[in-house]
């Protein structure tokens, strides 16, 4: 095959086998395009899983701050994250796709390789026969009943005939593993050149798609949190001082957090970043 024609291939696969990325990449991207909404400055990626224990914390203030556009906003962000996931563990087996999925697929490689398993059932076939006749001759030659050479000649004919088969087989047999592996070699470099392309494309529309839509969530999640009775007699009580944010609610929450009891030091850490993010 040509490499145009080994390009062509590779796509056609890739598009199916990322056809569930593509559709929600497209879905996404689209609404996010039609509403005009804007890609934010700050890593809110980075910042999810503070965000989402904000609201939860927020939550347990006021319960209907997860009613409405909110909860759907958390809802839909959630599963994306998950079906982000989904697909980093996809992409870590690109040599298992190329392997078991990939080379199936092509015509040719599956010719060859129902040639090779053909062959190699014909192999094991011839000896077999070889074996069981060879044994039998040997079982004549140390008999002692009379011989009856007319079966003689027809074992030695047979057996002659299944090793020639054999060794014809074999010689078939490599033949085929060259031209099998010749194949394979020949399409691996633009394969995974290409899955590499797909991969980085999807992580880049995801990562801006959650990216996105985590900057809105965060503003309506304390626009509407501003407004709860509940969530400013917390802020009140507390003695919060400062606008009803993120930032706000990071610093008094990490003036609070019990090291020992959070959850690890990698948690403690992880929140002392997120002041540089937002500085």
């Amino acid at each position: 095959m040509t490499e145009a024609e080994v390009e062509q291939r590779v796509s056609s696969f890739l598009d199916g086998f990322f056809a569930d990325e593509t559709a929600v990449a497209e879905h996404e991207l689209g609404f996010m395009d039609e509403n005009g909404l804007q890609k934010p400055e700050i890593d809110y990626l980075k910042m999810r899983q503070f965000i989402f224990t904000a609201f939860n914390n927020l939550k347990e203030m006021d319960l209907t701050i997860a009613d409405g556009l909110v909860g759907k906003m958390h809802k839909d962000i959630t599963n994306l994250v998950e079906f982000y996931k989904e697909f980093k563990k996809k992409i870590k087996i690109a040599n298992l796709v190329y392997q078991r999925d990939f080379l199936p697929s092509v015509r040719e490689y599956q010719e060859l390789n129902d040639d090779k398993v053909l062959t190699e059932g014909k192999i094991n076939q011839y000896k077999h026969i070889a074996s069981a006749t060879q044994h039998e001759l040997d079982e004549i030659a140390i008999s002692k009943e009379k011989v009856d050479e007319a079966k003689v000649k027809m074992l030695r004919r047979r057996n002659v005939d299944s090793l020639f088969n054999l060794d014809k087989s074999k010689e078939h047999h490599k033949e085929v593993m060259i031209e099998l592996t010749a194949l394979e070699e020949s399409m691996k470099g633009l394969f995974f050149e290409m899955f590499e392309s797909y991969c980085n494309e999807y992580t880049t529309a995801f990562e801006e798609i959650i990216n996105t839509k985590m900057f809105y969530f965060e503003k309506l999640l304390w626009h509407i949190a501003e407004r709860s009775s509940g969530v400013r007699k917390f802020f009140d009580d507390a003695g919060i001082k400062g606008s009803y944010s993120t930032k706000t609610y990071l610093n008094y929450y990490l003036r609070n957090i019990n090291i020992e009891k959070s959850k690890t030091n990698e948690w403690h850490r992880y929140l002392h970043s997120l002041l540089k993010v937002l500085d």
